[in-house]
């Protein structure tokens, strides 16, 4: 049993709040949910073959400042795009189908707008003279569902005609986000333009959006052959990473100021440059994602299997101007039969954890995990999901929950969703923590409000009250409080039957 014990009178006068420190253990452990959802898609991209381009993200999951999420999907035979309500513990809370995206052949962006609770969708639509997924729109939808904008940002043109623009997420991804510092929608995903020479080429596509639904086009032609696209909202400032294969070829790290008008670049930075002919298609890298640190800086990791014996892992930091910190560290060193696929780089806690997957023999071996960011989290070992079932999504980022838990979305086949988590930090860890108290009375017993952190998932405490901390007054039961899924609880105010006009003096949490 684990206890958390606070003196009635250092509560009362205190306060007793107590931060949770996230405690730098490997990630080992993945808890996995699997929920009923018509129309969810059956299948990813291939786990074992390392494809140049990036993949349009089918299905995307963001979380919410409480700790639930929100799940958008495209479901392939009704040409439609689905939003999810799913609450902390898992459980399925409501569904929109809106009207607005109907048609729709491509999901490319997803974001949720905390203010009012509606959503932000970057989708692909047929066109009748140029083909499928040629035009690119991107709708706002109440939280049930009304539609509140539907712009088309680029594909109405001939196709034959120099500068026309079509088929977003063309060989490459797509990412949409919501800045609340400037209250703007941005978008920044792949596409084709016709050029002079009679071809279409691929690019990438920067644009702003106000949630009136205005559109300020950021750079219609962002790196040649872009082939995956990242996207990072830092207050005024936004960052996106590139994997060109053109003008340039190589990773690149940009900095852009959001603005009410639209945004501006101030920084573009290639990090790592990949070997080889200039648009020849062919990379051997796979992108895998940047975090915000504590430091400031910015941790970027990817794979390639450049200069190595197969695709390795690996991990490096820039300061927001795209400056390196310190040098990039292989976090693999296999041999030629076994290579990292998917690589994802998410925050933890206070330090960010880096997952992958190993495969050899032409199928999964494992998950691995290694906490980077910290002199600390930089010094632990790497390690081994031990559910061999746990897999790395193809599709999308890892979402950090406000708790410092990890949350990911992936399939158990055609309508299955399956929710992987990974708990706070705080959470089963021996860091239960009681704090916010607050004393009142009701008639001639005191009573105790409160929060609880650091608990299991999903699990019980009890919050017990004692005159002397159990020596001779022994520790009683007053309430028996449920956690949720991050292991956090507010509670009261409960009363304390046997505090009488004088009250107890402590009181504790115990649990599991």
């Amino acid at each position: 049993m684990r206890t958390s014990y606070v003196p009635f009178i250092i509560a009362a006068l205190l306060g007793c709040g107590s931060a949770v420190q996230a405690q730098l253990a490997p990630i080992t452990a993945v808890e996995t949910k699997v929920i009923a959802v018509t129309g969810f898609p059956g299948t990813e991209p291939s786990h074992t073959v390392v494809s140049d381009y990036g993949i349009k993200p089918t299905v995307i999951l963001t979380a919410n400042a409480d700790n639930s999420c929100n799940v958008a999907f495209h479901d392939s035979a009704a040409s439609k795009i689905a939003i999810l309500s799913i609450d902390a513990a898992g459980n399925l809370v409501s569904r929109l189908d809106p009207a607005v995206l109907q048609g729709a052949t491509e999901l490319i962006g997803f974001a949720r707008i905390p203010g009012d609770g509606s959503f932000g969708v970057a989708y692909a639509k047929n066109n009748a003279a140029n083909g499928p997924d040629f035009e690119y729109w991107i709708a706002r939808v109440s939280p049930a569902g009304a539609t509140l904008f539907n712009t088309l940002v680029f594909g109405t043109q001939p196709k034959g005609q120099v500068n026309s623009k079509g088929e977003p997420g063309y060989f490459s991804s797509g990412r949409l986000a919501f800045n609340p510092a400037t209250q703007n929608l941005i978008s920044y995903t792949g596409h084709s333009q016709r050029h002079s020479d009679g071809i279409r080429h691929q690019g990438g596509h920067v644009a702003t959006m106000s949630l009136a639904g205005v559109l300020a086009v950021a750079n219609p032609w962002y790196c040649s052959h872009n082939f995956d696209q990242r996207l990072l909202v830092d207050g005024s400032n936004f960052y996106t990473l590139a994997h060109g294969d053109a003008f340039p070829r190589g990773l690149v790290f940009g900095r852009w100021q959001d603005a009410a008008g639209g945004a501006t670049m101030t920084n573009d930075v290639q990090f790592f440059t990949i070997p080889g002919t200039s648009g020849d298609n062919v990379t051997n890298t796979q992108t895998g994602g940047f975090v915000k640190l504590a430091s400031g800086n910015i941790g970027i990791v990817y794979s390639t299997k450049a200069g190595r014996n197969n695709y390795d892992v690996r991990y490096r930091e820039l300061t927001p101007a795209g400056q390196a910190s310190g040098s990039a560290v292989w976090l693999t060193s296999y041999p030629a039969g076994t290579f990292a696929i998917f690589p994802k780089i998410v925050r933890h806690g206070d330090v960010a954890a880096v997952f992958w997957e190993e495969v050899t023999g032409g199928s999964v071996r494992a998950v691995r995990s290694k906490l980077v960011g910290t002199a600390a989290a930089n010094a632990t070992a790497m390690a081994t999901v031990s559910d061999t079932a746990v897999r790395v999504s193809a599709y999308y980022d890892m979402a950090p929950l406000p708790n410092g838990g990890i949350l990911w979305a992936s399939h158990r086949g055609a309508g299955s969703l399956a929710l992987q988590r990974v708990v706070s930090p705080a959470a089963g860890t021996g860091g239960l923590r009681l704090g916010n108290v607050a004393f009142g009375k009701s008639g001639a017993n005191f009573t105790i409000s409160g929060s609880v952190s650091g608990g299991a998932s999903l699990g019980t405490v009890f919050l017990q009250a004692s005159s002397d901390m159990g020596r001779t007054d022994a520790w009683q039961n007053i309430a028996t409080i449920p956690l949720n899924a991050a292991g956090q609880a507010t509670f009261g105010p409960v009363t304390d039957p046997g505090g009488g006009s004088l009250g107890r003096n402590f009181f504790r949490l115990d649990g599991p």
